[in-house]
């Protein structure tokens, strides 16, 4: 009996100690694929767009995969079979910045250690080469529902990446977020809501961007290796 309780009890801890997701969803744009952004955040009177928001988010639409994004030093890329991305949760808010940029340039410090993300500098007479969303999880007091409100916002002055900002690698046309409200949960993991990858993108150049920055986030693993007769020290070696 007292082994069972052990046993009973580590799986409940690893439960109890289990890492939250943050999960995004990359779907084909509904209809022709070609997405013009929304430039108005939605309202509870809007209901006219609102319906049409309904209409298109519930239209066909495919899973879309090989889309790379980076969150909080991690780098993967959404699945074939369902589109999908997921990282650790690495902070508290309910609050994302999510950027959409075909590339973002590592400034270095102390020759290997990476100290911020850089946003390429935007030229004059020439369209955006990135685009800022924010996407905020809310409690509605009246009814206890909650909804994410998305919006677009300004990309930042000095063009740093926030360490705890959502970046997809594409061109911001090649990327549609719907603005307003979609309703979610108060679920730990969160399901940030779908994100419409148009027909403009090609997924192949899409990933180019991410060529001068993947060996940053290499996998290691330690290793023993004899320092002296009497002693000996670990070392990490790439995967």
């Amino acid at each position: 009996m007292f082994k069972r309780l052990i046993i009973l009890s580590c799986l409940l801890s690893g439960v109890l100690m289990a890492e939250h997701r943050v999960i995004v969803y990359f779907r084909s744009y509904p209809g022709i694929g070609q997405a013009t952004p929304v430039t108005k955040v939605l309202t509870m009177r809007d209901t006219h767009k609102a319906a049409n928001q309904i209409l298109q988010a519930n239209l066909r639409s495919v899973p879309i995969g090989g889309i790379f994004a980076t969150y909080a030093g991690f780098l993967t890329a959404s699945g074939p079979s369902d589109g999908k991305i997921i990282f650790l949760r690495k902070h508290k808010k309910e609050l994302f910045d999510i950027i959409i940029s075909p590339q973002i340039n590592p400034v270095i410090l102390h020759s290997r250690t990476v100290h911020h993300w850089q946003l390429n500098k935007p030229q004059p007479g020439k369209p955006a080469t990135a685009r800022a969303y924010q996407i905020e999880r809310i409690k509605d007091e009246e009814t206890g529902l909650y909804y994410w409100s998305t919006a677009i916002v300004p990309l930042p002055d000095n063009g740093i990446v926030p360490l705890l900002s959502l970046v997809i690698f594409a061109k911001p046309d090649e990327v549609y977020i719907p603005q307003g409200f979609t309703f979610t949960t108060d679920n730990p993991q969160l399901i940030l809501p779908d994100v419409y990858i148009t027909k403009k993108i090609d997924v192949a150049e899409a990933s180019v961007g991410v060529l001068n920055i993947m060996h940053f986030f290499r996998l290691v693993r330690p290793q023993a290796k004899k320092g002296s007769e009497t002693s000996w020290i670990w070392q990490l070696i790439d995967e």
